[in-house]
């Protein structure tokens, strides 16, 4: 059976890709409106694919954390504490939240010299956090693998 470290970096990684997923489908949904009305319409139809993609595996992920809670009940609360998923969950949440931040003055300045609808950029900040956020886990969780493969044995 595998460890329960490693149980949680599944888990993680189930949810995180989630998230992926939907930062595709707010993407598609935004870029619709970049196109004309036919192709958009197309687009928004595709981009529900995604949406439900994430839905289909949050159960999924939902489903497998039951054993998940037990053994951690089990194993204490401090299990999770000083590990590099935590650390990968955290350092991502920082970045993202700091480049939507930005992300969203910029766009205040431009969405005065558009006529793009206001539904165009709310899912942008959306975009931005679930995207950056995901996008930043999985860079930093395949760097810390990658480290901890070039460690010497103890």
């Amino acid at each position: 059976m595998a460890s329960l470290a490693s149980a949680f970096e599944r888990y993680t990684n189930w949810i995180v890709l989630i998230l992926f997923l939907f930062s595709v489908n707010l993407t598609m949904e935004a870029g619709a409106y970049l196109l004309d009305e036919g192709a958009g319409d197309r687009l928004r139809a595709w981009a529900q694919w995604p949406a439900r993609a994430g839905l289909v595996l949050l159960v999924v992920a939902m489903i497998l954390a039951r054993p998940l809670k037990q053994r951690r009940r089990e194993a204490g609360r401090r299990a999770f504490q000083d590990d590099f998923v935590t650390d990968a969950l955290k350092r991502s949440a920082s970045i993202a939240f700091l480049t939507t931040l930005c992300f969203v003055a910029f766009l205040d300045g431009a969405a005065n010299h558009t006529d793009l609808p206001a539904d165009f950029f709310i899912k942008l900040p959306g975009i931005s956090l679930t995207a950056v956020f995901s996008l930043c886990y999985f860079a930093l969780s395949f760097v810390a693998g990658r480290s901890n493969d070039h460690e010497p044995a103890a």
